[in-house]
């Protein structure tokens, strides 16, 4: 078992908290079954993609809804 620890001394958005997730190695289908599991919300889903800006490389993440 992995554990992922946080040190958010002021705070973490979720769609930052869950893409950085995703950048390490959780496979995101996996994680969203997870999470509507969990939730019990309807109607939504993740949208990842894999981006560069710059030399910069990382995950965008959206949470799409029908609400």
């Amino acid at each position: 078992m992995k554990i992922a620890c946080f040190n958010c001394s002021s705070g973490v958005s979720g769609d930052m908290m869950l893409s950085s997730l995703i950048d390490s190695g959780v496979n995101p289908k996996k994680l969203e079954l997870t999470l509507k599991k969990a939730l019990k919300i309807k109607d939504w889903k993740l949208s990842v993609k894999k981006i560069q800006k710059g030399h910069t490389k990382a995950v965008h993440l959206d949470v799409e809804s029908n609400f």
